[in-house]
């Protein structure tokens, strides 16, 4: 094998930098936002939310409708 020379590395190292780019420019694109959920509280965030007994019929019933 051949050692490489200043131009190889410096074509290799400037086709990931290139590619680290091109990943950066594409991770950062505008998404559409989520939806607006529960209020939260700092530190303890929706715990408050949450139902203290029978979770189950909570949660089996689904999300409530907003009408």
């Amino acid at each position: 094998m051949a050692n490489p020379t200043r131009y190889d590395i410096l074509l290799e190292s400037s086709t990931v930098m290139f590619g680290l780019a091109i990943f950066v420019w594409y991770a950062s694109k505008k998404r559409l936002p989520y939806p607006p959920g529960p209020r939260r509280l700092p530190i303890v965030g929706n715990l408050f939310s949450m139902p203290s007994r029978e979770e189950w019929v909570t949660y089996r019933s689904g999300p409530k409708s907003p009408v």
